[in-house]
């Protein structure tokens, strides 16, 4: 009896299925603690966990729909942790720029000891007596000095002295550009005197004298410029230019906020568009696995020349490369997202990645270019920093024009001292204070340096005003190229979704042509590589309008509002 070539080919493909009790003994030994737990059913808790395949499948596949991959970057990512510091770096900017105007006490406290020896000849000892009584007569003075001092050759004196004061105070600089200066002093001072007289005709004769004393002391001082260096908006200039930048460091941080959001954005729409090309591509290499099954069917039979194999090996030697470049680029893909997110899960870049986010076409008009604009020149970050370096660069004039005054300060110091014996008594002597009154003036001959910095404060600011024309030109321009793309993309997907199915109709055709006969593999292959590229393009196409709404969300500053993504900083609020 002959059997049928087509009987044969069912009876080999059936083999593999006696073989399946041998294929499973041959599957690796369960885990330790496989082994050891039980059977059990599964907590509710553990029902939500998605299980890992058993055997080498790796490790657990991540889920994420695209509202938790923006959620899990917003509060995982490192490179934003790195740039939230910024505006507390910033902020320490500020404290350091009003430091200048804190109350400064101040306390000082100081011990001295002197020693001072001196000899007198009788020249300076009659001078000595002479200045002791100014007022004497001099007939008077010299029976004074003769009775007293007239035999004295020489005198020694020996002046030993300790002191012990303080003094405390303050200081306080007023956003004005006053200075009010204060301290009051108190010193304690004993004072040890040993003379040593010698005589002609009679015995040295030694004498000791000691005093103690206090001393008090109160000043004040105030200043306060006249034309360099007055008025409050010159001396708390640079206080409010560390506030811009306070600010624009906040502003800084929302625009890498709004870029990351992006980021995750299209990373993920990247991804789902690498995993569909992957998926077109198996299913297109299985089309063509299968045409080639089919084709060494009919050459076995009869009904086709042999020739016809070439074309199918080749068409699946050719898919199976481009499922190998799809499945690299997923590869390549997926680490990029998961580097975006950083999931806080083991072995992080060996898992899988599910999105269940699906793409669709964005039916949604995009509305007036001119209302796109406003709303971009309301809510740009970029360009609100532009306007606030505008107004640091105005303070900046103003400072810098300040400088080129002269120094003008008009000063009055106001002293009181007293003395005593005793410390209450010192204090109770303090009589009618003194006081200086003056005026300090002062001007370098040239003042270049004041003079250059003014010029470049006029300049910047310049600059500024031109960068912020120069920013609204842009945005117009991006704004209109994002809606530009958004309408492409709509006009692209109706074509792409009409040439698919005409590409869908198309293999259709060939492969009933095929099978009566009447067409190529070649022809059969090209249909459907067609048809590949057809979904390819249809897929992308749908992605790049995603993308081109994200890019407008973006050019107009709003994107974290789609998201009802508050600021993080308190001062863009």
């Amino acid at each position: 009896m002959k059997i049928s070539p087509l009987v044969i080919w069912l009876l080999l493909s059936l083999l593999p299925v006696f073989f399946i009790p041998e294929a499973r003994a041959q599957e690796p030994p369960r885990t330790t603690r496989e082994l050891s737990e039980p059977d059990r059913e599964p907590s509710e808790s553990e029902e939500d966990i998605p299980a890992e395949e058993p055997g080498p499948s790796g490790p657990q596949e991540l889920s994420f729909t695209l509202e938790d991959a923006i959620l899990l970057a917003l509060n995982r990512n490192r490179d934003l942790k790195v740039q939230i510091v910024n505006p507390k770096i910033a902020e320490t900017a500020v404290e350091e720029r009003k430091a200048p105007f804190d109350f400064s006490p101040f306390i000082k406290l100081q011990a001295e000891q002197t020693t001072d020896e001196t000899s007198l000849n009788r020249k300076d000892i009659r001078k000595n007596v002479r200045d002791e009584y100014p007022n004497m007569p001099d007939d008077i003075f010299e029976q004074y000095y003769d009775e007293y001092f007239g035999d004295v050759q020489k005198a020694t004196l020996d002046k030993e002295t300790q002191s012990y004061g303080g003094v405390l105070g303050f200081s306080k600089l007023f956003s004005t550009g006053t200075k009010l200066e204060f301290d009051l002093g108190s010193q304690y001072s004993d004072e040890e005197k040993n003379q040593l007289i010698r005589k002609t005709d009679s015995p040295n004769e030694k004498s000791s004298t000691s005093s103690t004393r206090y001393s008090t002391s109160a000043s004040m001082t105030l200043t306060q410029p006249l034309l360099q260096g007055v008025g409050r908006k010159v001396n708390l200039s640079l206080v409010r230019q560390a506030e811009f930048d306070q600010q624009i460091s906040a502003y800084e941080l929302q625009q890498y906020i709004i870029e990351l959001v992006a980021r995750v954005q299209k990373n993920y729409w990247d991804l789902v568009l690498a995993k569909e090309t992957l998926n077109i591509r198996e299913k297109s290499l299985e089309l063509s696995e299968r045409q080639m099954d089919e084709t060494q069917e009919r050459i076995r039979l009869g009904k086709q020349a042999e020739s016809e194999l070439i074309f199918a090996q080749a068409e699946v030697a050719a898919e199976k490369g481009k499922v190998i470049d799809a499945k690299s680029a997923l590869s390549q893909r997926t680490l990029d997202f998961l580097r975006l997110l950083n999931p806080d899960v083991d072995t992080l870049w060996d898992r899988k990645v599910s999105l269940t986010t699906p793409p669709a076409p964005i039916d949604r008009e995009t509305g007036n270019v001119q209302e796109h604009v406003a709303t971009a020149f309301r809510s740009r970050p970029d360009l609100a920093q532009a306007y606030l370096n505008l107004q640091k660069g105005d303070l900046e004039v103003v400072r810098t024009r300040n400088g080129l005054l002269p120094r003008l300060d008009f000063f009055i110091t106001l002293k009181n001292m007293a003395s005593g014996p005793e410390f209450p008594q010192s204090i109770s002597e303090f009589d009618d204070s003194d006081y200086i009154v003056g005026l300090n003036l002062s001007r370098p001959l040239e003042n270049t340096q004041a003079k250059a910095q003014s010029r470049r404060a006029g300049l910047s600011r310049l600059k500024y005003l031109e960068s912020i024309e120069n920013l609204k030109q842009i945005i117009q321009v991006e704004v209109r190229k994002a809606i530009g793309e958004i309408e492409r993309c709509r006009e692209q997907i109706f074509a792409l979704q009409a040439n698919r199915s005409k590409q869908e109709e198309k293999l259709k055709v060939e492969q009933e042509k095929f099978r009566v006969g009447r067409s190529t593999n070649l022809l059969v292959f090209q249909a459907q590589r067609d048809l590949t590229e057809a979904r390819v393009r249809e897929v992308t196409a749908i992605i790049d309008q995603i993308e081109a709404f994200i890019d407008l969300q973006i050019c107009e500053g709003t994107l974290l509002q789609q998201w009802s993504i508050e600021t993080i900083s308190p001062l863009l609020r």
